[in-house]
């Protein structure tokens, strides 16, 4: 018994530390993949705002457009 017991408390030493750095990890994830979104959406204002034109068809971006860029640009990421 103190032999599993010795075994055991360093597993569970072990685990806390893989669970502290996964949620490091996943927390790093979170941060980068709503900052994206929240930095698109803002760029994506920024140029309906402004009315930039479209080089490629001469036009002025509209919320579709923009909407549809970023969530192609993340989903090509993924």
């Amino acid at each position: 018994m103190r032999n599993y017991g010795k075994h055991l408390d360093t597993a569970r030493r072990v685990q806390k530390k893989l669970a502290v750095s996964g949620a490091i990890g996943m927390c790093f994830f979170f941060i980068f993949m709503f900052g994206f979104y929240g930095y698109s959406l803002f760029f994506g204002g920024y140029l309906r705002w402004n009315q930039v034109m479209n080089e490629t068809t001469g036009e002025v971006y509209t919320g579709g457009q923009v909407l549809t860029i970023m969530f192609s640009v993340m989903f090509g990421a993924f």
